[in-house]
């Protein structure tokens, strides 16, 4: 008898490899992969049947709370090992066709990109653009909307079969920890195999394309729900702030209100600082003593991966005290950025300029350059507030008729 979707066989195998690959738990049914493969062959040549006849319907996607890196939980829906190898064979199929067209400024979920390379790209446009739009999608996964993922699906993709089980697998109940089932109106699960390709869709036209076409003037870098937009000024940051969040709240998105924020990527108070022309710790550690000292304990502190900075001795210093670390790439982007920008100010407007002859000579000179830097050089961005005026909270006492009053405005 003839079945109307016409499925390779090799293809189910070559999707069983990739769940194989990745592991991960059983779903609603508890069958792990090793369960599933001890009768591989029934177990493929069944899924392929139903696949075939339209007759495979996804079972309850197994709900289970995880820790989010941030602090609080998040809800990981977790497929039976079945349904990852059948949305497996449906992403071996989709993925070559849709990933090409995505922005090249997208780099969550796809192959041969890292948050690392959207960091680099971030770094190098941040020497021309000092503000940055830096956003969170709120609950992106549990928010999709069917009907414009399934539209933007059918522009790319007309095999019947495909659009078939997508729409079923977006429309799958969640089974939780209690047994109960919850039916599903929006959202895709996180944890589902072609949940990120799918959600990559949504956001290259629901953001990408749309950036690209209403926001021209500026620059942005995306790694799935999060991103940054490079912008000129602050009142264009502002602009394009707006215009975003009323760009995702008609896709049926949100910006997370605690995680976006407006940033300027340049002017920073320096805390302390040594100079050394070698690859000892020491000076690095005595530099960071003397700012706990002064300012007292942060509750994070995000540094290089340089041997210095991950040395025993400067990691054991912040232990003890009891400050997480963070390295560069895990931590936080604006920090190592604003670092970089200020030592570029420094070697331009000092270092190259009077070429010191000793170490001597170049400590009076960068540490009178600093002192400048710090406290008596008014900063554009800043209103015209120095660094140590801000970071002490002075320019809160002025009123909003002053002109370094409107800092307080734009902060």
């Amino acid at each position: 008898m003839t079945k109307p979707f016409d499925i390779p066989k090799v293809l189910l195998w070559k999707a069983f490899q990739c769940v194989k690959a990745n592991g991960g738990a059983g779903g609603v049914d508890r069958e792990s992969i090793e369960q599933f493969e001890n009768r591989l062959g029934d177990n493929l040549y069944k899924l392929w049947n139903r696949l075939c006849s339209g007759s495979y319907f996804p079972p309850p996607v197994k709900g289970v709370m995880i820790p989010k890196k941030s602090g609080g939980t998040r809800m990981l829906g977790v497929p039976t090992v079945a349904d990852r190898v059948a949305q497996t064979v449906v992403k071996l199929l989709l993925e070559p066709r849709i990933d090409p067209l995505f922005h090249p400024n997208s780099y969550g979920y796809r192959s041969g990109r890292s948050a690392h390379d959207a960091i680099a790209l971030v770094r190098r446009r941040s020497w021309d653009y000092d503000w940055v739009v830096d956003f969170d999608i709120k609950g992106l996964f549990d928010n999709i909307d069917h009907g414009l993922l399934m539209r933007a699906l059918k522009l790319h993709c007309q095999t019947p079969w495909v659009l078939l089980y997508v729409e079923r697998w977006l429309k799958a109940p969640m089974q939780t920890s209690d047994g109960e089932l919850q039916e599903r109106m929006r959202g895709t699960p996180q944890g589902g195999v072609v949940s990120p390709l799918l959600a990559n869709l949504f956001l290259h036209y629901a953001f990408d394309v749309w950036v690209t076409r209403n926001l021209r003037s500026v620059r942005f870098c995306r790694y799935a729900d999060d991103g940054l937009i490079h912008c000129k000024s602050l009142a264009q940051a502002k602009l394009v702030l707006a215009r975003i969040g009323e760009r995702f709240r008609a896709c049926g998105l949100e910006l997370h209100p605690d995680k976006t924020r407006i940033v300027y990527c340049q002017d920073v108070k320096v805390l302390s600082w040594r100079l050394s022309n070698t690859l000892d710790a020491d000076f690095c550690v005595a530099a960071l003593e003397e700012a706990l000292e002064k300012y007292g304990i942060p509750e994070i502190f995000n540094t290089d991966q340089g041997c210095q900075f991950s040395s025993f001795s400067f990691t054991g210093l912040l232990k003890d005290n009891g400050i997480r670390i963070s390295m560069d790439g895990r931590g936080s982007w604006r920090d190592n950025i604003m670092v970089e920008r200020l030592w570029r100010t420094l070697k331009y407007e000092n270092i190259y300029l009077y070429a010191y002859e000793s170490g001597s000579e170049a400590r009076s000179g960068i540490g009178a350059w600093l002192y400048t830097y710090n406290t008596k050089r008014g900063h554009r961005s800043l209103d015209d507030y120095t660094p140590d005026e801000v970071y002490n909270g002075i320019h809160l006492l002025n009123g909003p008729d002053s002109r370094k009053g409107e800092f307080k405005k734009a902060a």
